[in-house]
């Protein structure tokens, strides 16, 4: 087969490896540049579809990068295993979230890419993704990607200009040749539609989320989660989850604090140049348990970011019972949330504040969209639905393949 890259090998099953029948659980290497317990969206959407996957019955392996950053979580009994391949991480000093793995990651995408039947990466714009679809591509191995974002909005140029050569050398041919993609929202599907993927190998799934971790609060469980975060008892606490990047909107959600709400931050330590003071707190990386609980001490989520997917921190606070303030964005569209308890505004500092200043006076408001927002949850955001329907796919593509 001729590789994304260039290369033209088929390497055959090694002779010691044992056969494999049609009827046996499928063996899947999942890759993921960030993974628990470094905070990062798509390593917590890896996590939880992984864990989800491996319950049904399937043989997963996690491929990702070792982490000393991010919240520190007690270790975790999981039903998979995770391969963890020493990185350099000094790009996220500059506010860029790209690991550089060690020299070992060839070698181990290689050997996992022959174990497995099916090789199924998360985003194309990092490199453990490059690794394993070369190497599923020397084994031949039929490979899915699960494409996260699109371009992403950035002050520096130079970031701009990078993404721009890494898409065009190396992810947009990764997803020309991907047996599937998958995408959270309309945004993501045109972006690589436009880049020269057929409709019709696009497959629009959303994220689950774990409705017992992420749930209302209970009687007096508000005032107690605040007493133990140090969070003020009558204060309207409007909270933001999410690295502190630029593409998130931290910044204009700070220059939009006001007297009438408590902006709380989780994501990182205090950007230099915001005090902490009444109108903002931070309470810096949390892990995920932790993050749940602050959630529950909250009255409203909000989240300015672009150039996103459906950020999985709204889809938690959804499911938390919280009302939602997000930026307007198009690629929202075929969620129709008219009805599921969120408020779009533009991301200027006037408009954020304006509307939580509004939710901030009106209890009522908050109450009847919070409702709103936990029923759509419920509805729609099951992470056993999503691992049926990727499971689905996964048998598709190996049926097609043989």
């Amino acid at each position: 087969m001729t590789g994304v890259f260039g290369s033209s090998a088929a390497a055959s099953h090694a002779a010691s490896d044992p056969p494999r029948r049609v009827s046996d659980p499928p063996r899947v290497l999942l890759v993921s540049h960030h993974f628990p317990p470094y905070i990062s969206g798509i390593g917590n959407v890896v996590a939880a579809e992984a864990q989800s996957l491996a319950r049904r019955g399937n043989d997963v392996v996690v491929l990702t990068t070792a982490s000393k950053r991010g919240a520190g979580s007690p270790p975790t009994q999981h039903d998979f295993r995770i391969v963890r391949v020493p990185a350099w991480r000094g790009p996220e000093e500059w506010g860029v979230p790209f690991p550089v793995p060690g020299p070992s990651l060839l070698p181990i995408a290689h050997r996992l890419a022959r174990w497995a039947d099916l090789v199924h990466v998360h985003d194309v714009f990092y490199m453990p993704t490059w690794a394993a679809v070369l190497a599923a591509q020397v084994a031949s191995r039929q490979f899915i990607v699960t494409q996260h974002v699109s371009t992403i909005a950035h002050p520096s140029a130079l970031v701009r200009g990078v993404q721009r050569i890494v898409y065009r050398a190396a992810g947009f041919p990764i997803l020309r040749a991907a047996a599937r993609v998958i995408v959270v929202n309309s945004r993501v599907e045109n972006f690589v539609v436009d880049n020269g993927v057929a409709r019709d190998r696009v497959l629009l799934i959303p994220n689950g989320v774990d409705m017992l971790r992420f749930r209302p609060a209970q009687d007096g469980e508000r005032a107690a989660i605040r007493a133990r975060y140090g969070l003020p008892q009558e204060a309207v606490l409007a909270l933001f989850v999410g690295r502190f990047v630029p593409k998130k909107g931290l910044g204009q959600l700070l220059a939009a604090c006001d007297d009438a709400y408590t902006v709380v931050c989780v994501g990182g330590e205090r950007p230099s140049g915001f005090p902490e003071t009444r109108r903002a707190r931070f309470l810096g990386a949390l892990a995920q348990d932790q993050v749940a609980e602050v959630f529950r001490a909250a009255d409203l989520f909000v989240l300015p970011s672009e150039s996103e997917g459906f950020p999985l921190t709204a889809q938690e606070a959804m499911a938390s019972g919280l009302p939602i303030v997000l930026r307007d964005d198009a690629g929202y569209a075929p969620y129709g949330l008219a009805s599921a308890g969120v408020r779009f505004v533009t991301g200027s500092p006037d408009a954020l504040r304006a509307v939580l200043r509004e939710l901030a006076g009106n209890p009522g408001a908050r109450v009847e969209l919070g409702q709103q927002a936990l029923q759509y949850a419920q509805a729609r955001f099951s992470w056993s639905d999503h691992a049926e329907q990727i499971e689905s796919l996964w048998h598709a593509v190996l049926d097609a393949g043989r």
